[in-house]
């Protein structure tokens, strides 16, 4: 899901937002557009992340810390092919825990 998850009209995003198992939601900016609510109209950046994670936490009923899904599982599980031996699992970890240190200093 994108910041449109966050936008008042964002209907059909909600009603999918709850249906999905949430072990097969990824949470991504769609960068420079579709900015979450308070930032809409703004350029999105990854570090506007956890305002998708807040919504999400709210649409589900659940907290904020199980809202933040696993987008580095899902990434390689949507990505990574395991049988690939060219895949360097370390450059993914790397790219990933730089997000999540922008996405940890951004404030809600």
């Amino acid at each position: 899901f994108t910041g449109v998850l966050t936008f008042k009209n964002a209907r059909k995003a909600v009603e999918t937002a709850e249906a999905i198992p949430l072990e097969r939601i990824v949470l991504e900016t769609d960068c420079p557009y579709m900015a979450p609510e308070p930032h809409r109209g703004k350029r999105n950046d990854s570090r506007f992340v956890p305002y998708m994670a807040k919504k999400l936490a709210e649409i589900r009923n659940i907290s904020e810390e199980d809202a933040e899904v696993d987008d580095l599982g899902m990434f390689m599980k949507l990505f990574a092919d395991d049988d690939d031996e060219d895949f360097d699992e370390e450059f993914f970890d790397f790219i990933f825990e730089s997000i999540e240190d922008i996405t940890s200093t951004a404030a809600l």
